[in-house]
């Protein structure tokens, strides 16, 4: 089950990535049956349409306009219409090049030719939801937040009152927004949605305590609004109140069982604590809306990490039908061939993931199995295919064939291929760590030490490269000093780094300072216990004379990973007699 396991950390990353947002929910509010340009992107057409005494030039334009329409010549007939409209302000003018810049998603003139509307029609609502979605697509949340206080205040729409909430670049623009929603002048009854508002800004600010707070607040007056049960769900997860969270989600599912988003954000949330429970709730998803290939593709995923296989594969050809999901539901569909031994149908599902979050782990694994029951040359032709394809994953397509090359016992080709890489990319700190590393393990410690320095020179604050820099030096010379200041560096700026600690603990053990280097490297192996970490403690221990510690850390290290070259040229190195193999037994 070895492909599963691995799946496992996927499926949380997966399940959280699909709880960061919440879906509009319909309010309780009455919405008005008028329907806006703005949702209505069915083709403009001209139309007969009473227009006022107008000028022969005029009237000449407009039917070039509409003959351009009847020939979908769109652009054209936008011209037209546009210059009409600013001459003419004739209001049936103005609502025709409306929708026709609404098609266009030319946002400029859109919000031109609404606030022309609005100044004839100023109660109409049509017009300030087209100037709310100009606005909206031009970035302006400020200039959006007039004409969705506006239809909020007349209409009682919530929707475009929230909608502003998302139109924000950076945080200087949330403040922008914070501070204009606590100026809005609505009746007493609108203002719990102003809460609401802020609640969503301040949770995009990262203000999670003050978000918490004024949806509570929303909620104290609206108890049963499932917009504000999903948000304040959200903001408890956030802060890891996972229980508070689902016990708010499960009392409104008390009071609304058939309400399909509290179900599902309750159902992703008890995936990370819960699988079987999460299963259950996902499969009364699929009982209400058989056809939501979203709900079916996340019950297969946990179905996968219960190793219920057949079901899950059904449900993901069943998914693969929604384009949006086809790429990863290959990806899925081959780890199941993967996992069964079935290699042809394995490398053609992860062929077909060329998309997406798993692209990359796809095309791995393809290459894998091609190099094991193929030949390692097809698995060499597939990466350099997709680097032809796929430029901009050039690079980590790169250390991913030098990995696989690593991985075959080809050291001497994965050199050669990120040597080549370097020729095409020179200053690329992931391509110049990788070629280090591999300079590393073939014992050529020059290049190493010039890849890592170039590296340093262009990323001075890596901490990856200065950590391997110093631990290479500590290897292969005795520049002790230099090395501890570059270790020091990369621990600073990465403190809770396990490989760093155990460096630390290494070169102060090679400084003799024996006590601070047993701390670190204690600290590093509770952390990850690594075989090469038991390796350093275990001679630190053995050095501060206690030998039946130091034997037992190597003992397990060697469970882990027998015959691992670190800790067997420890104990030759240190004489060690004791059988590792068989406790309390002499060699």
């Amino acid at each position: 089950m070895k492909t599963f396991q691995q799946l496992t950390a996927s499926i949380a990353i997966l399940l959280i990535s699909a709880c960061s947002g919440i879906a509009p929910l319909s309010d309780p509010q009455p919405v008005p049956d008028t329907i806006t340009a703005a949702e209505d992107k069915s083709t403009p057409a001209a139309s007969a349409i009473t227009l006022k005494p107008l000028s022969s030039n005029s009237l000449h334009e407009l039917l070039v306009g509409e003959f351009a329409l009847s020939r979908n010549q769109f652009e054209i007939a936008q011209t037209q219409y546009l210059k009409q409209a600013r001459e003419t302000l004739d209001l049936e003018v103005i609502k025709l090049a409306a929708k026709i810049a609404s098609y266009n998603r030319d946002y400029e003139a859109l919000e031109e030719l609404a606030l022309l509307w609005i100044e004839l029609e100023p109660a109409n609502s049509i017009p300030r939801g087209l100037a709310l979605e100009a606005l909206a697509a031009q970035g302006d949340g400020m200039g959006a937040l007039e004409h969705a206080s506006w239809l909020y205040s007349q209409n009682h729409r919530l929707d475009s009152l929230i909608a502003v909430t998302s139109i924000h670049s950076n945080r200087d623009d949330i403040q922008k927004l914070i501070a204009a929603f606590g100026k809005l002048q609505l009746d007493k009854a609108q203002q719990p949605a102003v809460l609401l508002a802020l609640a969503i800004l301040h949770q995009d600010h990262g203000n999670l305590i003050k978000a918490q707070q004024m949806v509570e607040e929303f909620l104290l007056v609206r108890p049963m609004n499932h917009r504000g049960i999903l948000l304040l769900s959200q903001i408890y997860h956030q802060q890891e109140l996972t229980t508070e969270s689902l016990k708010l989600l499960a009392a409104a599912l008390d009071k609304a069982p058939d309400n399909y988003r509290l179900r599902r954000q309750y159902a992703r949330f008890m995936a990370l604590v819960d699988r079987s429970k999460a299963i259950e709730q996902f499969e009364l998803l699929r009982n209400q809306q058989p056809d939501n290939q979203n709900t079916n593709f996340m019950l297969a995923v946990l179905l996968m990490s219960e190793a219920e296989v057949e079901r899950a594969s059904m449900l993901l050809t069943e998914a693969s039908s929604d384009p949006s999901l086809y790429t990863e539901t290959q990806y899925y569909l081959g780890a199941i061939a993967d996992e069964a031994g079935n290699i042809d149908l394995a490398i053609d599902y992860f062929g077909k993931v060329q998309s997406g979050q798993n692209y990359l782990m796809a095309a791995s694994r393809r290459a894998a199995l091609l190099a094991q029951h193929r030949s390692l040359a097809s698995a060499q032709e597939y990466f350099y295919r997709l680097r032809a394809e796929n430029p901009e994953h050039a690079i980590e397509l790169f250390t991913l064939e030098s990995t696989l090359l690593i991985k075959m016992n080809r050291g001497e080709l994965a050199y050669k291929l990120l040597s080549d890489s370097l020729t095409e990319f020179p200053n690329n700190t992931k391509l110049l760590y990788a070629r280090s590393i591999v300079a590393e393990q073939q014992d050529n410690y020059p290049q190493t030490e010039r890849d890592l320095r170039k590296l340093l020179a262009l990323d001075a604050d890596n901490a990856i490269a200065l950590n391997a820099l110093g631990y290479s030096m500590l290897v292969h010379t005795a520049q002790y000093e230099e090395a501890y200041k570059l270790i020091k560096r990369a621990y600073l700026l990465n403190p809770g780094d396990p490989a760093t600690m155990d460096s630390m603990g290494w070169v102060l053990f090679q400084m003799g300072q024996l006590e601070a280097a047993l701390k670190h490297l204690q600290k590093a192996m509770k952390i990850m216990p690594d075989p090469e970490i038991a390796a350093h403690l275990g001679e630190v221990e053995w050095s501060m004379g206690n030998p039946d510690i130091a034997i037992q850390i190597w003992r397990q290290g060697l469970q882990q990973t027998p015959e691992h070259p670190i800790i067997l040229e420890t104990i030759k190195r240190l004489g060690v007699t004791a059988d590792l193999d068989t406790p309390g037994q002499a060699l």
